[in-house]
């Protein structure tokens, strides 16, 4: 089942199967009274019974059914009438009523319904045996919830039809077969189907999602918005679960390789290492690259080559060369010089696009604060995030750098150059040099590593345990 969002899109919430040992509608304990998600939560095409947080937590509209089996989640059933109200899928079954530990629901009719409509395989898929029938409990273009006919035939969701000309209630999701609408002891109860007393399938499950997939996206601007377009790839942008949910999609990438190669995972940047003593290990390294091609095959993402680079650090004159290559294209070797020249030039000419952009379109922004405030956040940011690493040696590169802040200064201020001096200007500001900001920067890095306040000792035996 799906759990649409104001098309926002569609989460995994909770999956019912029948092959399994497992049965959600035998008792609270097993399914919507559960606090803890149970079961593959991210893993549609599973034919093992599942509940994630998204049960009690993510709030909807509507929601749709899909097999296990479909690649591509085709709504077998979705709902078309407001069914959920803004409320969480718990909220909505819960609401007729307490039906635990063995107590009836119904009795000839159903407690509520949904208008829906149907596609994909709904027509071969068990418990849609009466998607065109129509009687006296419910017509065909409905689903039911806690449904019963003739004292003993239930579902907590009935699809379709039920009632006297259509045979029974227990058709659906959670049927039972009982002298009451009720879950008992010993008697038939299946996550779905149609009729308890038949066996039901066991080849495929029904999911109930929300968010993750079929999602679309839009630009606004001064409140005229582009059309809906769909997102085909990657995580939300934006959202406060995006980069968690990544982090999630990509934590099955080091099971790819081989016990002696180790990772390093930082957002979207993966690191690959591991100590290279002969030619042996190249090839060992070469076939890991081969299976992380193989895992993002099976994952649906692209390798970005032309940014992946070899990276050797080793003490010896003539290193290891061996030629590497990642999804069919050879990798190219990063500068080995251990300088940061390039680097720290690329890092200026961004700084000063960010400036000369703020330049542009915020020419007659008078609040000398908020001049100052996109400076720190857009252009300062650039020239500070990671210095302790890259921190220029040379006078030339110093300089360069701080030609940045001067700019901005003058900028921030609305000065002309020899209005005021520099250090004048940064009093005024309350700033400082970029040369002083770096050093406290260093301080601060060297005093939580000398203290232990970092993990930065063991990432840095970690180093020296691959040199060559």
């Amino acid at each position: 089942m799906y759990c649409d969002m104001s098309n926002d899109g569609w989460t995994l919430i909770a999956r019912f199967s029948n092959a399994d040992s497992k049965n959600w509608m035998l008792n609270g304990n097993l399914w919507y009274d559960r606090i803890s998600s149970f079961g593959h939560t991210t893993r549609p095409a599973y034919n093992k019974d599942m509940i994630s947080d998204a049960f009690w937590k993510v709030k909807g509209n509507e929601f749709k059914i899909t097999r296990s089996d479909d690649s591509s989640h085709t709504a077998l059933l979705q709902t078309t009438s407001n069914c959920l109200q803004g409320g969480t899928f718990r909220s909505k079954i819960t609401s007729y009523g307490n039906f635990r530990s063995g107590a009836v629901w119904a009795s000839d009719r159903c407690r509520g319904s949904c208008s829906v409509s149907y596609g994909g395989q709904y027509k071969t898929t068990a418990g849609f045996e009466k998607h065109s029938c129509s009687s006296s409990i419910q017509t065909s273009n409905y689903i039911g919830f806690w449904c019963d006919w003739s004292g003993g035939d239930g579902a907590v969701m009935m699809i379709g039809g039920g009632g006297s000309s259509c045979d029974r209630a227990d058709h659906g999701i959670g049927i039972t077969e009982e002298n009451e609408a009720k879950f008992g002891n010993g008697t038939p109860y299946y996550d779905f189907g149609y009729e308890a007393n038949n066996t039901p399938t066991s080849a495929y499950s029904l999911n109930l999602w929300d968010y993750l997939t079929d999602r679309c996206q839009r630009v606004v601007l001064e409140n005229v918005a582009s059309e809906w377009s769909p997102v085909t790839s990657g995580v939300p942008k934006g959202s406060i679960l995006g980069l968690l949910l990544f982090t999630i999609f990509i934590n099955t990438l080091p099971d790819s390789l081989s016990p002696a190669s180790k990772t390093a995972l930082y957002a979207d940047d993966s690191k690959v290492y591991r100590p290279i003593t002969s030619p042996v290990d190249s090839m060992a390294l070469q076939q890991d690259l081969n299976n992380l091609d193989v895992w993002r095959v099976k994952n649906s993402l692209q390798f970005n080559s032309s940014k992946c680079e070899i990276l050797t650090v080793t003490r010896k004159k003539h290193p290891s060369t061996f030629p590497y290559n990642l999804a069919g294209n050879d990798l190219v070797r990063c500068d080995e010089t251990g300088k940061w020249d390039s680097h720290v030039t690329r890092i200026r000419s961004t700084a000063n696009k960010c400036l000369g952009l703020l330049k542009r379109t915020c020419y007659d922004l008078p609040d000398t604060r908020a001049r100052r405030a996109l400076y720190l956040s857009l252009v300062k940011s650039q020239l500070s995030y990671g210095s302790q690493v890259w921190s220029p040696e040379s006078a030339t590169l110093k300089k360069r750098i701080e030609d940045v802040q001067r700019r901005a200064s003058l900028w921030i201020l609305r000065l002309k150059r020899g209005d005021l001096a520099y250090v004048d200007r940064l009093k005024k500001l309350d700033l400082l040099p970029l040369s002083y900001d770096r050093e406290i920067k260093d301080l601060t890095f060297y005093y939580k590593c000398r203290y232990g306040l970092i993990d930065s000792i063991q990432i840095f035996l970690q180093l020296l345990s691959v040199v060559d």
